[in-house]
């Protein structure tokens, strides 16, 4: 199971729109239940031998000064010496990062953290450089992990991704023999974590822009299209309907040996990068029992009664097309089979 598979990355983003709120307080009881997850996060803000004191609690969203971080740790003084905020896809306040790098310690080490989706690291650690409101001095960049420390100071400006922080904290946990349920617990975030990355508006790349992207897309469009017409004629497809877009998909409904089913592009289980990584799927209206049978048959994962068409790569079109029918044939044989069984 993929860790966007989990509980938590599958029912938090139903029932609130706060997920970050969510992540944060999951972040915090973790740290707090889990010695081998703080001791991770030490050596991580420890970068480039910053000889940052140990931080050896944490505490949630306390307010100071006009702010509220997500997080804060405290060395065995109860000094403040990191500050950490959590993002998904929300933006910088007006505060960030310039009132929370002053509102570290002057005296000694001490670090401003900001974790984000791997994916947002190029296009969000410009835009705290910017708004840093001081100096930065050296500043190291690293993919993923750049960092910049204030001219004058011992503060240190950090950007970690997520499956940077949450993997080192699993490894530590699970190397240092911590209860399974810690380790659990870390999965379980690493989940949502993951979840959001993938759900929401990735900054732009000019290439993604190019007309090829939409040659392709179009090119899967015909594909399915094709495919599903061929496969009618040849007796494996029932009938088809008229074609319909969705928010997260585009296709068309059509009958196979009996069963109601769809046949298209599926954008959002496209994107989760799922084992089988395909654009094109099958839905099938059927009962779980029979689901499992056909899954089974043939072999392939089951995504909540959608079926994975995979592509061949590096062939011509015909070749692509004809492998697609072959495909549509063996689930109408299988369908057969299944319903046979099941009288």
């Amino acid at each position: 199971m993929a860790e966007s598979d989990t509980l938590l990355a599958n029912l938090i983003p139903r029932i609130t729109n706060r997920v970050e709120d969510v992540a944060v307080e999951a972040l915090g009881y973790i740290l707090g239940e889990s010695k081998a997850s703080l001791a991770a996060l030490n050596s991580l803000v420890r970068t480039d031998g910053v000889n940052m004191p140990e931080i050896v609690r944490i505490q949630t969203q306390v307010s100071g000064e006009g702010m509220r971080p997500d997080l804060s740790g405290l060395d065995q003084n109860g000094e403040e010496r990191l500050l950490m905020e959590a993002k998904f896809w929300a933006g910088l306040t007006d505060n960030q990062p310039d009132a929370y790098l002053n509102r570290l310690p002057e005296n000694g080490p001490s670090v401003l953290l900001f974790v984000a989706p791997r994916v947002r690291i190029p296009a969000l650690w410009p835009e705290l450089q910017r708004q840093a409101g001081q100096e930065l001095g050296t500043n190291v960049r690293d993919e993923s992990a750049p960092n910049a420390a204030v001219s004058g100071t011992e503060k240190r400006l950090l950007l970690v991704s997520w499956d940077n922080l949450l993997n080192g904290m699993a490894e530590r946990s699970k190397a240092e023999n911590e209860p399974p349920g810690i380790y659990a617990n870390v999965q379980q975030l690493l989940g949502l974590a993951q979840r959001m990355d993938s759900r929401h508006f990735l900054p732009l790349h000019s290439e993604e822009l190019s007309p090829g992207i939409a040659r392709r897309i179009e090119n899967f469009y015909n594909l399915f299209v094709s495919a599903s017409d061929r496969a009618r004629e040849e007796g494996a497809i029932d009938w088809i309907g008229r074609m319909a877009s969705a928010t997260n998909n585009t296709g068309r409904p059509i009958g196979i040996s009996g069963i109601n089913a769809w046949i298209g592009i599926h954008y959002r289980l496209w994107s989760e990068g799922n084992s089988d990584d395909t654009p094109l799927w099958l839905l099938l209206y059927a009962s779980p029992d029979l689901l499992n049978k056909i899954s089974t048959r043939l072999g392939l994962r089951e995504y909540g009664g959608y079926l994975p068409i995979h592509l061949k790569t590096g062939v011509e079109e015909a070749a692509v097309l004809s492998d697609m029918v072959s495909q549509l044939k063996a689930i109408a044989a299988a369908l057969q089979d299944a319903k046979a069984e099941s009288g």
